[in-house]
């Protein structure tokens, strides 16, 4: 008899679908159901209601994004009690995850929250029964897990890659640590060599690539595998990704940037969806930046998103830049982003600019819009 059921529609050949799929479903008894197609992720997922869900970045970021457009372009009643009820959340949960004990009034104004609002936005994203939700295959934005926190939502994060059997550090319910991956999970040994990289060792990690003995030898050492992440501990002794060592920029003055925690302050502005920064060999930072959906339609029906790569609506570009000023106050000045390049779309699986788990190609992006990079730095 089944206990629970998923909803899969990662890749198979990802190690921690599989996990997903085979280990949960055989040995928890858990229903598998899969989607017929990645455009149907949203649609289908509301129809099966899992509850267990493994999802990705950026699909947590897309179920936020929906939320707070229609919440802002709502009317009446209806969007100011979306707007309290959110508030009580955010309430609660900031009480609950920095070990506060909420009065009685903030936990009788959450119930009437939940039963108003909260449930119904949980179950109108197919989130209605879940028991677990974990995210991996790219680190997730600590304002995101703190949103969810909102509706009643805990998303665990699990950090690891197909060489290391798909774990190597994974948060606890409850505990406070949005924007890192937690500890270490038990029976794995972790170090940060001096460059920065995440080393580990194990019966977790694996033996080999398949008649590459060359890759093998580069990414094993003494049985450490080098994942190619960059991460610090905090002061709580929290694992904190900066990203992949390979996306490292270095600017022409020598200076080294890990662009990931940038991006991410960056995404935290509601009409922007994804951010690409470049500098590499040249003198300052910038950013090739796309807009939400929500923004992008409001953009086609005041007909300002006209042919070419580009918006060029003074109104957002002003609402941007004015954004990258704050974020780049708090940045050393080889950091900040000196100038910037508003796209008319987003990135895509389609295009080839993204991976099936939505992380950035980097070098595909950088390529295919090396014109307008070029005239940034002009």
């Amino acid at each position: 008899m089944s206990r629970g059921s998923l909803f899969s529609f990662l890749p198979l050949c990802h190690v921690a679908e599989k996990l997903q799929n085979v280990g949960v479903g055989i040995s928890r008894h858990y229903t598998v159901h899969y989607c017929t197609k990645f455009e149907n992720v949203a649609t289908e997922l509301v129809e099966v209601q899992p509850t267990l869900l493994l999802c990705v970045p950026r699909l947590w970021e897309k179920m936020m994004e929906g939320v707070q457009k229609k919440i802002r372009t709502g009317k009446g009643l209806k969007k100011h009690l979306a707007k309290w009820a959110l508030s009580v959340g955010e309430k609660v949960a900031a009480d609950k995850y920095s070990g506060k004990a909420p009065n009685i009034f903030s936990v009788l104004q959450y119930k009437l929250a939940d039963y108003l609002v909260l449930n119904k936005i949980r179950y109108a994203l197919g989130l209605g029964k879940v028991e677990l939700l974990a995210s991996g295959a790219a680190a997730l934005g600590g304002y995101i897990s703190k949103w969810f926190r909102c509706i009643g939502l805990d998303i665990l994060e699990d950090f690891g890659q197909t060489e290391s059997t798909g774990v190597i550090c994974m948060t606890e319910s409850g505990v406070e640590s949005a924007g890192t991956v937690g500890k270490t999970v038990p029976g794995v040994e972790f170090k940060i060599a001096a460059d920065g990289e995440v080393l580990t060792r194990g019966r977790h990690v694996f033996l080999g690539y398949f008649k590459d003995p060359s890759a093998t030898a580069q990414t094993l050492e003494n049985g450490w595998l080098h994942t190619g992440d960059l991460a610090k501990v905090n002061e709580r002794g929290l694992v904190q990704i900066l990203g992949r060592k390979k996306e490292i920029l270095k600017t022409s003055g020598g200076k080294m940037i890990a662009p990931l925690p940038i991006e991410e302050k960056l995404k935290q502005a509601e009409m922007i969806s994804q951010v690409c920064m470049v500098g590499d060999g040249r003198k300052y930072l910038s950013a090739l930046i796309t807009l939400t959906e929500s923004v992008l339609e409001e953009l086609k029906q005041k007909n300002s998103v006209k042919n070419g790569n580009t918006v060029s609506d003074p109104e957002i570009i002003a609402s941007v830049k004015k954004y990258i000023d704050q974020i780049n106050e708090s940045l050393a000045s080889y950091e900040q982003i000196k100038r910037f390049t508003i796209l008319n779309k987003e990135f895509s699986i389609v295009d080839g600019e993204m991976t099936p788990t939505l992380k950035m190609k980097r070098n595909i992006i950088e390529k295919r819009y090396q014109d307008l990079i070029n005239n940034m730095y002009s």
